[in-house]
């Protein structure tokens, strides 16, 4: 969709319709902004910050870090949920916004008949390219989407609206692309619980150097979604530690330990998760 006029385009391309050239090509991969020099300026500078690592360290090495086990079984979740979603049929059209490197690509793969990746950051949108996994990548504001209204089935975010200081807009476009039956499965950190507000407090150091800039509850994220437009189908609860980030890597790298405080956690401190997920669909 072009970004300017909404004319619908039958490819990556400078719209035919208003003759605006909005559209370029990096590394194969199509970058679909208003203004690319801006925004990647914007990048940049992010990337030489103290929340470098956040835009350049690759993520897929997660997989193997002290909190494997917390991902695994987030994913294991996600797989679950997936496979009720779909009832053995093949989602038409998923998006992965917020794509990264494509550590989520791989598991999504088996769902889609049709997958997109989106990011806004186009060095991890290389990263992603090269496992060849998405039928379609590009760089994109998630707030601004060069997608045609009510035309994806589902759309997968995960771990990515913490990042973004005006996520009800990105919200709204999400809900914008959507079509009337479709679903966004949504997930992000429950760092407004009062565990994980006592960890940055004791480490205070730790704040600066991530970009997290919306620090959510379950009861703050429902508040948003609805007000958005959104009606919750499914709250799930995922992950509990210890509030204090230095002592709870080093402890929930063990799989027993990390079990158990999953069990504890669910048991008497059910509200101060680390993990917050929320299936959600059009409100009628």
């Amino acid at each position: 969709m072009c970004l300017k006029c909404g004319s619908a385009l039958s490819s990556f391309t400078d719209c035919p319709s208003c003759g605006s050239k909005w559209s370029e090509t990096h590394s194969d991969i199509p970058v679909l902004l208003e203004d690319w020099q801006q925004h990647q300026n914007e990048i940049e500078s992010k990337q030489s910050g103290n929340t470098a690592d956040w835009y350049t360290e690759a993520q897929l090495e997660a997989s193997n870090g002290p909190y494997r086990h917390h991902i695994n079984r987030r994913k294991n979740y996600l797989r679950e949920l997936l496979a009720r979603l779909t009832e053995n049929r093949k989602i038409s059209k998923l998006m992965d916004l917020g794509c990264g490197d494509g550590s989520n690509l791989t598991m999504l793969r088996p769902f889609a008949e049709t997958l997109l990746g989106c990011d806004y950051n186009l060095l991890r949108l290389k990263r992603a390219k090269n496992l060849d996994v998405a039928d379609q990548l590009f760089c994109a504001d998630f707030r601004n989407l060069p997608i045609l209204s009510e035309s994806l089935d589902v759309v997968f975010c995960h771990h990515v609206l913490e990042h973004i200081v005006q996520d009800k807009a990105a919200l709204s476009e999400i809900l914008r692309v959507l079509r009337p039956d479709g679903k966004l499965i949504l997930g992000v950190p429950n760092e407004g619980a009062w565990f994980w507000q006592l960890a940055y407090r004791l480490q205070p150091a730790t704040r600066e150097n991530t970009d997290h800039v919306q620090f959510y509850t379950r009861d703050s994220l429902n508040s948003l979604c609805k007000d958005v437009g959104f009606t919750i189908k499914e709250e799930v609860n995922i992950g509990w530690g210890v509030p204090h980030w230095g002592i709870d890597a080093r402890l929930r790298k063990y799989k027993p330990i990390e079990s158990f405080l999953e069990s504890a956690g669910k048991t008497f401190f059910p509200s101060q998760c680390t993990s917050l997920y929320s299936v959600l669909s059009k409100s009628n």
